[in-house]
């Protein structure tokens, strides 16, 4: 089909269209490549069947996501695929509803418009190369697989290109009556990947309620809390991790990094402690890294209190300014600072007043 646009005064040009449609879904890992090369590309690049498409939208099958329709939107440097209206109702209100079968109005369905030179049927090509095959499409939901190499495709792998507006308010009410965790997870990282803290710990905690003794979900999680500085709530998480993996030693690094943080020093040297009784020699050296740093955090609030008590309050200052670096939340070094800053006031005050 060719359409002609008028453009400014007395000026035309020419564009090709034409409509993409299959019945099998995308695979999301070759998918997200093709999208990664248009988002490089700026989708208008010099070269490659893509150069001279203008524009592409409509809707598309995203393989192990039968429930929800993705929407595809492109204009020149602009790209995204946003999770839209589940399957069944986008057949209601464009197909008129009917049909048995679960697949039934699921597909590709995308209007190209590009230039006149544009090469359509190598722009096809393109996307028939992300299309599933009949081997992939009877694969289990739960574990996508990268046809090419064998390996578990990345959950989150369109994460990327999703944008906000999809993400309300009624959207995460209504993700939280889901039941699987995994989908969960995978929804509440989308929300923690663009800065959505409170409501992607609500997405974790329903994971979490109902696979309680996943590390995974727990670990993700505390990432959150950690980021949105809820440290106490990032130790419970850091700890519950270590009791579920009581033989995994980075567990209980991870553990001691993050009490090490809030300055508990003697909760960081049991876990260091525990970890170097599991490790039995392996991993020696990240342990002993860990106990230097401990050691270093020990030996600088030992020499802020001792400058707090001996009247030095800038020189604790200084302790405490070089402390945090490593323990920025812990209540010890803030009480000092606190107590010194106040010292400091206290004296210029009393200099001011001395002062003729």
């Amino acid at each position: 089909m060719r359409i002609s646009y008028g453009h400014g005064a007395g000026i035309e040009f020419d564009s090709d269209s034409f409509i993409y449609s299959r019945s099998k879904p995308f695979h999301r890992h070759r998918l997200s490549a093709l999208l990664d090369e248009l988002a490089e590309r700026s989708a208008v690049a010099a070269d490659g069947p893509w150069s001279s498409v203008m524009r592409s939208k409509g809707l598309v099958w995203v393989q192990h996501s039968n429930q929800f329709s993705h929407e595809w939107s492109h204009a020149g440097s602009s790209l995204e695929v946003l999770e839209g209206e589940p399957w069944d109702a986008v057949q209601t209100s464009r197909l008129g509803g009917g049909g048995t079968s679960q697949l039934d109005g699921r597909r590709q369905e995308l209007i190209i418009i590009g230039r006149q030179s544009m090469a359509a049927e190598a722009v096809e090509a393109t996307l028939d190369a992300c299309l599933c095959t009949d081997a992939e499409i009877s694969q289990p939901a739960a574990e996508p697989v990268d046809g090419d190499s064998g390996t578990a495709a990345p959950a989150d792998a369109l994460g990327c290109y999703f944008t906000t507006k999809r993400h309300s308010k009624a959207w995460v009410a209504a993700r939280l009556a889901e039941t699987d965790p995994t989908a969960l997870k995978d929804h509440a990282n989308n929300l923690h990947r663009i800065g959505r803290f409170k409501d992607a710990l609500l997405l974790y905690d329903r994971a979490v309620e109902l696979q309680p003794d996943n590390p995974d979900h727990i670990q993700a999680r505390m990432a959150v809390y950690m980021r949105s500085n809820q440290m106490t709530r990032a130790v419970q998480d850091a700890r519950r991790i270590v009791e579920l993996r009581p033989d995994f030693v980075p567990a209980y690094l991870r553990a001691a990094g993050i009490t090490l943080r809030v300055g508990d020093l003697s909760g960081t040297r049991e876990l260091l402690d525990e970890a170097r009784r599991v490790a039995c020699g392996r991993g020696s050296v990240s342990i002993d890294m860990a106990f230097d740093k401990l050691e270093q955090a020990e030996s600088n609030l030992k020499e802020a209190r001792g400058k707090l008590d001996s009247g030095e309050y800038a020189e604790a200052l200084e302790v405490v300014s070089r402390a945090m670096r490593g323990a920025d939340q812990s209540e010890d070094l803030r009480t000092i600072r606190n107590e010194a800053t106040v010292a400091l006031a206290a004296a210029a005050a009393a200099t001011a007043v001395a002062t003729p």
